[in-house]
């Protein structure tokens, strides 16, 4: 969806993650430093039954301007993903409509009061 759209710019490596199930993953920017959220941030995976990311975060640091997000994922029954939206900041929610055979068509953008804020279609 990234090489398309372009947007929303937080993406895991991957959705859906065999090595994962009912499980929350905390990895820390830094390892080797003090595990603290004023100095050293987090990105949080959670994953359910079906190993896929049902929510995914990045913990930030707003006064050195990076700003943290929460987004929520939706499935539909194929597994493919028909909702992004973003709990903080902004408050985003991306949609996503796929075509018969199953591939990516159009990204909807929506803000957090639900208005249409752009609609883009990918064109074959």
């Amino acid at each position: 969806m990234r090489k398309h759209f372009f947007t929303p710019n937080h993406f895991p490596e991957k959705f859906i993650d065999s090595n994962y199930q009912n499980q929350t993953l905390v990895i820390w920017r830094n390892e080797n430093k003090k595990k603290d959220f004023n100095n050293n941030w987090t990105n949080t995976y959670k994953y359910d039954s079906k190993s896929r990311i049902t929510e995914y975060s990045y913990s930030g640091c707003i006064i050195c301007s990076n700003m943290p997000y929460n987004f929520k994922v939706t499935y539909d029954k194929n597994d493919r993903i028909i909702e992004l939206r973003n709990m903080i900041s902004e408050k985003q929610k991306f949609e996503i409509q796929y075509n018969a055979s199953g591939e990516i068509k159009e990204l909807k953008i929506f803000s957090s009061s639900n208005e249409l804020i752009k609609a883009i279609s990918l064109k074959k």
